[in-house]
């Protein structure tokens, strides 16, 4: 067999195996049963729907039109993908957010923090996502963030929004997440054998909360 078909079917093989991963984590999301609305364990409601169950778990994205964004100062684009790490931070924000307006309040004054405080040119984080699930796209896949001092290169910035030292995030917060960093293997953003690390990890911080922190610890792509 020559090389280029080896490389093909190696790329092949881990395709399939995202899929699985995939499929089998979308099925573990509590809202993905049913055909009508009701509470996940968490007491949120989510729409129970077989159309959400696709081939791959990618949630929907709130654009940054949607959410009403400032333009950033300036753009810095990712100069080779995959990347090798998915960063979890939290906002450390006090109050949760459990809708997608208020949610999407929130992350424009994190965006007018970090630009007209910090001096950022931009929201800092890559994604961020909100109590009841919803994705938010900040600096998006393809552009350098500024949410992991030296690493912003090398991976993508997942933020939960709320203070996660002593609470838990809400179960279809980890799920977004989860699915979020899976969809980005597929689209080609993260390494199939990706890892995930704790902003803590990587420099002097208490980010993303000492639960959040214990959580990610479980999942099978920290180390």
């Amino acid at each position: 067999m020559s090389e280029r078909r080896q490389h093909a079917g190696s790329r092949e093989q881990e395709r399939g195996d995202y899929k699985v991963r995939s499929m089998a984590l979308l099925l573990q999301d509590p809202c993905v049963t049913g055909t009508s609305w009701r509470r996940d364990q968490e007491g949120i409601w989510c729409p129970n729907s077989n159309s959400m169950i696709h081939e791959f778990a990618c949630p929907n994205i709130v654009s940054r039109s949607e959410w009403n964004a400032r333009a950033p100062k300036s753009v810095s684009y990712l100069s080779h993908q995959p990347l090798q790490y998915a960063f979890i931070h939290h906002s450390d924000s006090p109050a949760e957010c459990l809708t997608k307006d208020r949610c999407a309040s929130a992350v424009r004054s994190f965006q007018n923090y970090h630009m007209d405080s910090r001096g950022w040119h931009d929201i800092g984080y890559s994604f961020l996502i909100g109590g009841e699930g919803t994705v938010f796209e900040g600096r998006g896949w393809d552009r350098v963030g500024a949410h992991t001092k030296n690493y912003n290169s090398v991976g993508l910035g997942f933020c939960f929004i709320g203070n996660f030292m002593t609470k838990n995030p809400t179960q279809v917060q980890l799920n977004s997440a989860k699915r979020l960093i899976e969809c980005g293997v597929e689209l080609g953003k993260l390494k199939s054998n990706y890892t995930v690390r704790g902003h803590r990890d990587m420099g002097s911080t208490l980010c993303p909360g000492d639960i959040l922190y214990n959580i990610i610890r479980g999942w099978p792509q920290y180390h």
